[in-house]
């Protein structure tokens, strides 16, 4: 399979709250995806489609930053979840790596849950370090969240 990444755009909103669903299911309300993509200057997202697929509308990840006073801060990242374990989040991850850089971001940052050690272990492999524990920062589950940035060269 050829995963490729794109921006995201209106009409894959649907989808991207059905992604977020299903990675989050706890989440009591969805990103304000529609209104980030047609107010929100600082908000940049990006999603994964199967280049092979013949619905290369069906969107199967999905990624957001804010750009935050030179930060590139990670809202949210989720890949469904029959297409898991099949590199997409790092593919998403390392072009939001980029996508920031050419933003002329400093750093990228995000809260992870301290017990996802599967995201914990791909963010280390990418450079981010832990820089601080949020306590109880998950409402519906009081769970900590690790912060973990990663500092960007801007080559």
């Amino acid at each position: 399979m050829a995963y490729m990444i794109r921006p995201m755009q209106l009409d894959d909103v649907p989808q991207a709250v059905q992604i977020d669903k299903e990675c989050f299911p706890l989440q009591k309300k969805p990103m304000a995806y529609k209104s980030d993509l047609l107010y929100n200057q600082m908000a940049r997202y990006i999603v994964a489609y199967d280049n092979e697929a013949q619905d290369k509308a069906s969107i199967i990840g999905v990624l957001g930053f804010w750009l935050m006073a030179g930060e590139a801060h990670i809202m949210t990242i989720g890949v469904r979840k029959n297409h898991r374990r099949q590199g997409i989040g790092q593919l998403m991850l390392e072009a939001a790596i980029q996508l920031a850089r050419s933003c002329d971001a400093f750093a990228i940052t995000l809260e992870v849950r301290r017990s996802n050690k599967e995201a914990l272990s791909l963010y280390a492999k990418h450079g981010f370090t832990e820089r601080g524990i949020r306590k109880n920062y998950y409402d519906e589950t009081h769970e900590d969240a690790v912060i973990m940035t990663k500092e960007l060269d801007n080559l």
